[in-house]
């Protein structure tokens, strides 16, 4: 079974469909996962930055965040991820210049696991990364 990290953005495309394709794409993803096709992991940090973006760049209502989170929390084939390497991520930030959540993340990704995220920068990362577009295609 193939096995996946989720980033912010991921969820935030699946949760709230500004963009056809990317929602699209997330939801095969997303339904891969509930479905078994897919061992799936996701992270505390990933929790915090989905709550700043929902409630302060989309202005959706708390208690509709809440149950965003909860949905996450509760899905099938997901573990998430408390754990990461403080020290390394720093050394990361220091030597890519990457916004510090995302070389936290990075710490907090299994080894042999794919990273599915839009967003470029990781590719500055030590992480197997690709977008749900190619990783459904290469699936």
């Amino acid at each position: 079974m193939k096995k996946v990290f989720l980033d912010t953005n991921i969820f935030l495309r699946f949760f709230v469909p500004t963009d056809a394709e990317k929602h699209y794409a997330s939801k095969e993803v997303v339904l891969s996962i509930e479905k078994g096709r897919l061992k799936a992991y996701t992270s505390s940090i990933v929790f915090l930055e989905c709550y700043y973006v929902l409630t302060s760049l989309y202005k959706v209502p708390r208690d509709r965040v809440r149950e965003i989170l909860t949905r996450i929390a509760e899905m099938r084939n997901m573990t998430i991820r408390e754990h990461s390497h403080t020290r390394k991520a720093i050394a990361l930030w220091k030597q890519t210049g990457v916004k510090f959540t995302d070389c936290l993340i990075t710490t907090q990704i299994p080894k042999g696991v794919t990273l599915l995220s839009y967003d470029g920068e990781f590719a500055k990362l030590p992480v197997l990364l690709s977008t749900p577009e190619r990783f459904v295609k290469s699936a």
